[in-house]
């Protein structure tokens, strides 16, 4: 959706910010120097701190999700987070049952979804072309979602000389989604990687009654093991094509296996039980919430305490600064005050961009700290964000705001670049931010004695 966003002339930069947002200076080099491909980025740093700060209560489909949302935004966001399954009817249509039986295509092994890395079309490909079965052929039902890929997967199977028994769909209509799914020997969903996402195409299969195949990957993990055909979360060829020839030979086993499916969704999943797991998690998220921020200062705004809107103001901001909770990673506040005045190359200056560079360069991955470079001015009493610094600093193709920070208990502040002018000034600043738990907010770097 960010990177949708991003699309738009009006929310240019959506993704570019909230990357820095929720991660720091690491993400976005990360992005723009090459070190990750712009979908790898886009599948490593998730972009949902706003909607996680903002939301009274999170609703997700697996445990698999909630321990994403831990990993990346701390064990405190589980007290808001519920866990409603994904819902779907255990129902085959009827259109799909009458075009089964007149289907004469032999043994159909499906794929649905997106072609792309993620789905490991090219190794189904693999394994499928390994497997002794010769009477199947193989179908993915979907629309390229990376062409590239999509391109390299199509190149593969011309020069394989099996052509003749691999069938790609592209886009379907509904209609032909369902006959796809009605005709489906054994379906076989694969990933690569997850981001917590649950597969509604693997759902579809359970509810019209194909047996599937998968990999221990995100969700998928946690499946009775008696409902799908599972394998390693990064399997062989070999094994996938003895999963393949195990399944399209056994016809007791993909009965079995399309039973247990069935009765796991009448169980476990019918529409009705979930609608009534929402409306619980919804009205526990209202009723348990005393910390409503929110709500409490839209009602301060029909108050008479107040005698000014400026008090209301102030008293807003205090209790957003106080209260309003924060699950975004660990931030080291960087004081660059007076590089940002002006590089005039000192050796201390030097040795202030070598120190970012590194943090920027180094620090990338799960649970590290987030870098945020800041600065002072002569007339602000506060520190702001240097963004516009860091992404000429960086070299970066995006301007991130310079907007006033917001530090949270268990932060730190660090002097790094020396400004003895303003500094001192910002006494009293620092000493509140340590008041509110920022750790060792009075450190500065001293370069010579």
């Amino acid at each position: 959706m960010r990177c949708f966003l991003d699309g738009l002339s009006a929310l240019r930069n959506n993704h570019f910010q909230s990357l820095f947002d929720s991660h720091g200076a690491s993400s976005n080099y990360a992005l723009y120097s090459h070190k990750l491909s712009g979908k790898n980025n886009f599948k490593r740093y998730p972009c949902s701190l706003e909607q996680v700060d903002q939301s009274l209560g999170l609703i997700v489909h697996s445990r698999f999700a909630k321990e994403l949302l831990i990993k990346w935004y701390g064990r405190e966001v589980s007290r808001k987070c519920k866990i409603v399954p994904f819902p779907k009817e255990s129902k085959i249509s009827d259109t799909a049952i009458k075009k089964q039986e007149s289907h004469d295509d032999g043994v159909l092994i499906c794929s649905f979804g997106y072609l792309g890395l993620g789905k490991m079309n090219l190794f189904l490909f693999d394994a499928w072309s390994h497997s002794i079965s010769s009477r199947s052929k193989l179908v993915f039902v979907g629309p390229s979602g990376d062409e590239d890929y999509a391109e390299e997967l199509k190149k593969k199977v011309n020069e394989s000389g099996k052509s003749d028994r691999v069938i790609f769909t592209g886009w379907v209509s509904e209609e032909d989604y369902k006959y796809w799914l009605g005709v489906a020997t054994v379906g076989v969903q694969l990933r690569m990687c997850s981001r917590g996402e649950t597969s509604a195409s693997l759902f579809d299969c359970f509810a019209n009654g194909v047996p599937v195949i998968v990999n221990s990957c995100g969700d998928m993990i946690d499946l009775p093991e008696d409902i799908v055909y599972k394998i390693k979360s990064e399997p062989s060829i070999s094994e996938l094509a003895e999963a393949l020839e195990l399944l399209t030979d056994n016809s007791d086993l993909r009965s079995n296996l399309k039973a247990k499916a069935i009765k796991y969704l009448t169980n476990r999943h019918s529409p009705e039980d979930c609608a009534k797991k929402y409306f619980s998690a919804i009205e526990s998220f209202y009723s348990h919430n005393h910390d409503n921020l929110p709500l409490k200062i839209s009602s301060l705004n029909n108050s008479n305490i107040f005698q000014t809107e400026n008090e209301l103001d102030c008293f807003i901001n205090a209790l957003l600064r106080t209260c309003l909770p924060s699950y975004r990673t660990k931030t080291i506040y960087i004081d660059v005050s007076e590089i940002v005045r002006g590089d005039i190359r000192t050796g201390i200056q030097r040795v202030v961009r070598n120190i970012l560079r590194s943090f920027a360069e180094n620090n990338v991955g799960y649970n590290g700290l987030r870098i945020e470079p800041v600065y002072t001015t002569q007339n602000a009493n506060q520190y702001f964000c240097a963004g516009a610094f860091l992404t000429r600093f960086l070299g970066l193709p995006h301007t991130l705001n310079d907007k006033p920070i917001e530090p949270k208990t268990g932060d730190i502040f660090l002097g790094l670049d020396l400004q003895p002018v303003l500094t001192p000034r910002r006494k009293k600043l620092l000493m509140e931010m340590d008041a509110r738990g920022l750790e060792y907010s009075s450190w500065f770097t001293i370069f010579c004695l």
